[in-house]
């Protein structure tokens, strides 16, 4: 693989979200004027003049404060009127502008959360402008940033490679918007022995009477099963067949609705109990799912909560991880629903 290239960021900003940490409602619409000020003056001395670190900081005072804090959503179950809104957004265009961001994020006391779009399904923390791909076509290798989409990623193999013979015009892979945002739910399962003919006909009776709960199967197998589980912190290896994506999407709004549909992928994630891994029953990272488990703010029992989803995320790389977060953020700085934990004695 290439060396990592060094890049500033995209000339259109991701969004850094601060929470007045621990929320408050009497707070939550606006930041406290003298602690918003003293975070802007702090963001001053940490960054160039030129920058106008200012004018890439929003209060909820600022007419376009809701545009840009809804300008990556793409699950509207993330733009309700009970969903926590920021104090203050930030839109950094350098990676000064985000050291400075995380320096005076702590020293204001507030919870740092990021937000762009992209495929975090629960919108805790997602990528949408660390997109950059370098392809050396030569090497067969390259660098793939998170925020990059599938559609960047093959236009740049084309370039590189000539592919797509077809007549198809590539640049329609670059289309970074959605036709339609709709609500939406996912959950996964890793299936480790073969699903005998009869009880996948059960399954699809029973998906067929759930409602709108679809399945993607991914096989596993080939060089999967080359990389050791420990490799990496991805676990899922050899002794997979294939990994299972439950998919539900609708476009009505309102309570009702959002729990008729979680209803139904819930229950056919239930039905699957008996054809899945087991101990941990697994789940993949890429489809964040809260329904797993969730670690409180500030909790005393970060560990232990942790472990819940960790264990089905990570399987026996949890504890290897939850050192390192130990040691490089002791404090638990980089916290959200679902982050790794630090270990007891360092919460």
């Amino acid at each position: 693989m290439k060396s990592r290239p060094t890049n500033i960021l995209p000339a259109v900003p991701f969004l850094l979200l601060l929470f007045l940490s621990p929320p408050s409602p009497a707070t939550g619409a606006a930041a406290d004027a003298s602690v918003y000020q003293s975070f802007l003056r702090c963001l001053e001395t940490n960054t160039a003049p030129e920058d106008k670190i200012s004018d890439l900081v929003y209060s909820p005072t600022n007419r376009t404060f809701n545009s840009v804090l809804q300008a990556y959503i793409r699950n509207s179950r993330l733009n309700t009127s009970s969903t926590p809104k920021p104090s203050i957004i930030i839109t950094p265009t350098k990676i000064p502008h985000i050291q400075a961001a995380v320096l005076c994020t702590k020293a204001a006391g507030y919870q740092l959360k990021t937000r762009s779009g992209g495929h975090d399904y629960e919108g805790l923390s997602y990528m949408f402008n660390f997109r950059s791909i370098e392809i050396d076509a030569a090497a067969k290798s390259g660098w793939v940033q998170a925020g990059a989409t599938l559609g960047e990623l093959y236009y740049r193999i084309w370039q590189k490679s000539n592919g797509l013979d077809n007549e198809t015009n590539p640049a329609v892979l670059l289309s970074r918007q959605p036709e339609s945002v709709n609500f939406g739910k996912r959950k996964s399962d890793y299936v480790q022995n073969p699903i005998p003919k009869a009880s996948l006909e059960w399954i699809w009776k029973k998906m067929i009477e759930s409602g709108k709960t679809g399945f993607v199967f991914n096989p596993y197998g080939g060089a999967m099963d080359e990389v050791p589980a420990t490799e990496t912190p991805f676990p899922h290896r050899a002794g997979n067949l294939y990994k299972i994506q439950y998919s539900i999407s609708w476009k009505e709004a309102g309570v009702e609705a959002e729990k008729k549909y979680l209803g139904q992928i819930r229950r056919i994630y239930s039905y699957m109990t008996p054809f899945v891994s087991k101990n941990p029953r697994s789940a993949y990272l890429n489809y964040r799912d809260l329904d797993i488990g969730i670690v409180q703010p500030a909790s005393k029992n970060s560990f232990d909560e942790g472990k819940v989803y960790g264990g089905k995320y990570f399987n026996g790389n949890f504890e290897r991880l939850v050192k390192v977060k130990t040691a490089v953020d002791p404090h638990n700085f980089f916290w959200n629903e679902q982050s790794i934990p630090v270990l007891p004695s360092k919460a």
